[in-house]
């Protein structure tokens, strides 16, 4: 066996090792934590590849709280994204929220994204700037995020994945804030389809009193001819 191969094996089993001690994290994490509240975020996502590089998304999204019993608000994402190097791409969000009594929110999100097989894992990243615009002196936070995720892909069409992104509060403030963390699936019932389903724990950080909410996703994904 030569030492790519044993290279390549050891990473592999690194990221089992690491795939499971994050599933157990979590688990165990969620079991014992208290949440205030669970919303899920249900959405449909059409993308058109315009070619191999570039593709545009087109994502409705509708939020129920309260134990997913009310309608919290929805929004609107439109995607644009650019592969401009191998295993590396640029992407730009504009996400418009629509909040009842006439109000909505209007953010910008700015990502340098990586990704990378490895055996019968998935290694993505980005790094995401957070902003969000002023609308009738309502100011919302600005962020710089990092989100990480290790997917599975040994059964292709049942695809586990384990999810971190901490948020770190610009806006004098410079402190991280917030952090999310996931644990779902990905369902892939032909090229062109896909279903996401997670639990994604939420939970503020250095506040008083500690806000933690359990977002629920469920996301239908659609690549357009």
């Amino acid at each position: 066996m030569t030492n790519n191969n044993l290279q390549h094996l050891h990473m592999s089993k690194l990221l089992n090792a690491a795939f499971f001690i994050c599933l157990f994290l979590i688990s165990s994490h969620q079991l014992n934590a208290q949440a205030d509240d669970n919303i899920m975020w249900a959405a449909i996502k059409l993308k058109k590849n315009f070619n191999t590089k570039s593709s545009l998304t087109l994502a409705p999204i509708i939020r129920l709280d309260d134990d997913i019993s009310h309608y919290q608000n929805s929004s609107i994402d439109l995607i644009f994204k650019h592969k401009f190097a191998k295993n590396y791409y640029g992407q730009i969000l504009s996400r418009v929220w629509f909040i009842p009594e006439n109000k909505y929110r209007k953010f910008f999100f700015f990502d340098v994204g990586y990704s990378r097989k490895i055996s019968d894992f998935k290694w993505s990243s980005y790094f995401r700037t957070h902003y969000a615009l002023t609308i009738k002196d309502d100011k919302q936070a600005d962020f710089l995020r990092l989100g990480s995720t290790l997917s599975w892909l040994k059964f292709q069409k049942i695809q586990p994945f384990v999810f971190v992104e901490p948020w770190f509060r610009l806006n004098k403030q410079n402190k991280f804030s917030r952090l999310r963390y996931a644990l779902g699936l990905t369902l892939k019932p032909s090229k062109q389809l896909g279903i996401t389903l997670a639990l994604r724990p939420q939970a503020e950080l250095n506040t008083e009193p500690d806000v933690r909410v359990n977002h629920i996703i469920a996301t239908l994904s659609y690549t357009l001819p």
